[in-house]
């Protein structure tokens, strides 16, 4: 060892050998010891060796070497006792703060806290799943879990102090480290905000462009926001930032103004106090809503769109028209200006794209605004539709008639039937914007994406076909159906040379309710797959899928909604407008949103159940396949 200036190097590589398979030793030394068998590699004993002869070292110690085994440590740290556990733990958090520390030993203090605290957090949600058998485990892990809070207010100190002088290739690793302890808890975070949020906002600035550091940076920063405690400070802290970049949008770096824009929309939706938001809407709003209606760069209108959303949902619906000042008017001429321009058929279809979540927001939260501009609304939302050629633009507009559908159906099918379609090569010769829109949506419907959208849709095609609007069944409108096979001799081979001599595919015709019909058979049998993929997932007691996002809150209104009929407008004035507690503190609008209560399966098979009593369903049965037909059947067998 003295002789040998590189003595160290075998054994870092042999750390980092059992650092990368480290999942497998673990496990194996699990199952062994629950057999009574002493494992082939005992990472107990591994450990013990590592606390011996590293975190005990004296100040000679090889730096990088001692990182390492910071890291290989908290690898194995599953398999260690409650005691063992809090010694590699002390060992990382005792580095970051020690001010004679290398710096090889406080990036691997870093590691050790990456690969550390999601094990602790994860090993003690296992074993409280697991139950009785494994209580002495669970305690063992919750000693560790205690330990780790205990500490986190040294490990935001530590972090906070390596963000001001870090290379950019361990700023990276600094900023996962913090990112990943403020996921664990950031309650602990608030103390030190004054310290992090200004260096964090500063290499996120700097860095705008970089697709690692940039978005690790942003990632914490949105991780803060979401901390209730922590977001009023945190909001308190940036919006003065990015309002100096709003006022000044020629002068800023490529992608600055862009990305500040998703900075405040991160804010503003997780934001729990009306006066922050109106603090934040006071300095930034007229300059975003500006970018929203002349921006030439989709991703800044985009962007703007979207804060305009997150205004709306901070400000708990239509109180956000008092904070215009003595002009009231003006921020409702704000919105609808923006979601004008992006309605355009000459505006850009990527810019477009976030207009339909702001407008379907705007039904929502400001019907008063909105309510007397519906014809106007449906009238520029048919003529993008018309030049619409992106599927997911097309599927999100779509989403826009959704809305209107679950505010009223039968208002909604009135009104596209008595209004004509401009005339245009696109309008697929529809007479009427509910023949055109109707053509859309069949069309688009399987280009839906997104849990809340599907739904959503899917839904309000089952309160339009309840309505039974004469002209829908009268059979004036005609929509493509099913492809029609075109038979070849027998044992021939279709070939696309054979294909391309038959000419182009060809679709029966069918009536808007047999279309309709068929749409949400299919939709329902995939509902019910997907139930019964999730009840197998349940049951088989498979490893849980870890994420952030709390599953949405129960709400007795939406379990009202059964069948298709009912004024869900009516629940969210009643509901939404009166209570004030509605618009919860939730990552996304869907979940707070009466409609997500909805119950697919139960929706459509009681509305399949009264067409069926109706009479309605024998009409189309033609026009269905075989396996629409089952998916019926097997609704009204179990009846």
């Amino acid at each position: 060892k003295n002789k040998d200036e590189n003595w160290w190097r075998s054994k870092e590589a042999a750390l980092l050998a059992v650092g990368s398979v480290s999942d497998s030793l673990v496990e194996h030394d699990k199952e062994a010891r629950s057999k009574n068998a002493s494992p082939a590699f005992d990472c107990n004993a591994f450990l013990n060796e590592i606390i011996r002869t590293e975190f005990s070292a004296t100040p000679t110690s090889n730096p990088f070497l001692k990182g390492r085994a910071l890291w290989a440590a908290s690898r194995l740290a599953a398999a260690a006792s409650a005691e063992g556990a809090n010694t590699i733990l002390d060992a990382s958090v005792n580095a970051l703060n020690d001010q004679t520390a290398q710096f090889p030993v406080k990036i691997g203090a870093c590691r050790s806290l990456i690969a550390f605290v999601p094990m602790v957090i994860k090993s003690t949600q296992k074993s409280n799943k697991k139950g009785e058998q494994q209580q002495q485990t669970s305690a063992e892990d919750q000693v560790k879990v205690q330990k780790l809070l205990s500490r986190l207010g040294d490990v935001y100190q530590g972090l906070g102090q390596l963000l001001t002088d870090a290379t950019e290739e361990a700023l990276v690793l600094i900023l996962e480290a913090l990112l990943i302890v403020v996921n664990c808890d950031g309650d602990a975070a608030l103390q030190w905000l004054s310290l992090l949020a200004p260096a964090i906002m500063r290499i996120w600035a700097e860095n705008v462009r970089d697709p690692f550091l940039g978005a690790t940076a942003r990632d914490v920063i949105q991780a803060l926001a979401n901390q209730p405690k922590c977001n009023a400070e945190l909001t308190q802290l940036l919006v003065p930032e990015l309002a100096r970049v709003f006022q000044t949008p020629d002068e800023q770096p490529e992608m600055l103004v862009e990305a500040s824009l998703d900075i405040l929309a991160c804010l503003l939706k997780a934001c729990v106090d009306e006066n922050v938001a109106r603090s934040a809407f006071a300095a930034t709003f007229e300059n975003v809503s500006t970018f929203a209606k002349t921006s030439d760069d989709v991703g800044i209108v985009q962007n703007a769109l979207d804060a305009m959303k997150a205004f709306l949902r901070a400000a708990k619906g239509e109180a956000i028209l008092s904070w215009g000042g003595s002009d009231p008017s003006a921020v409702s001429r704000a919105y609808l200006d923006a979601c004008a321009t992006s309605l355009q058929p000459q505006c850009e279809e990527g810019a477009a794209l976030f207009v339909a979540p702001l407008l379907g927001q705007m039904i929502r939260r400001l019907p008063s605004i909105i309510g007397p501009m519906i014809p106007e609304m449906c009238d520029a939302v048919c003529a993008r539709l018309q030049t619409a050629t992106r599927p997911m633009l097309i599927a999100s507009l779509l989403c826009i008639f959704a809305r209107l559908a679950h505010v009223d159906a039968n208002a909604l099918v009135s009104l596209l039937a008595s209004r004509e379609i401009q005339p245009s090569p696109e309008n697929e010769q529809s007479k009427t914007q509910l023949e055109f829109v109707l053509k859309k949506w069949c069309e688009g419907q399987p280009d839906v994406h997104g849990r809340f959208d599907v739904k959503l849709t899917t839904t309000a095609l089952g309160l339009i076909l309840a309505t039974q609007h004469s002209t829908l069944t009268n059979g004036s409108i005609v929509l493509k159906g099913n492809p029609i096979e075109v038979e070849l001799p027998p044992g021939t081979i279709r070939t696309r040379s054979r294909a391309k001599k038959t000419g182009p595919e060809q679709f029966t015709q069918v009536s808007a309710p047999s279309k309709i019909i068929s749409l949400l058979a299919d939709s329902l049998a995939e509902a019910k797959e997907l139930e019964a993929d999730e009840w197998e997932e349940d049951d088989g007691g498979g490893e849980e899928v870890e994420g952030d996002e709390n599953s949405a809150d129960d709400d007795d209104d939406g379990g009202e909604c059964t069948g298709w009929s009912g004024d869900i407008f009516e629940k969210i004035m009643l509901k939404g407008l009166l209570d004030g507690d509605f618009f919860d503190d939730e990552e996304h609008d869907d979940k707070d949103d009466p409609i997500d209560d909805i119950e697919l399966v139960a929706f459509l098979e009681e509305g399949f159940r009264r067409l069926h009593s109706a009479g309605a369903l024998d009409v189309v049965a033609n026009d269905l396949t075989d396996a629409q037909k089952s998916t019926l059947t097997k609704i009204f067998s179990s009846s």
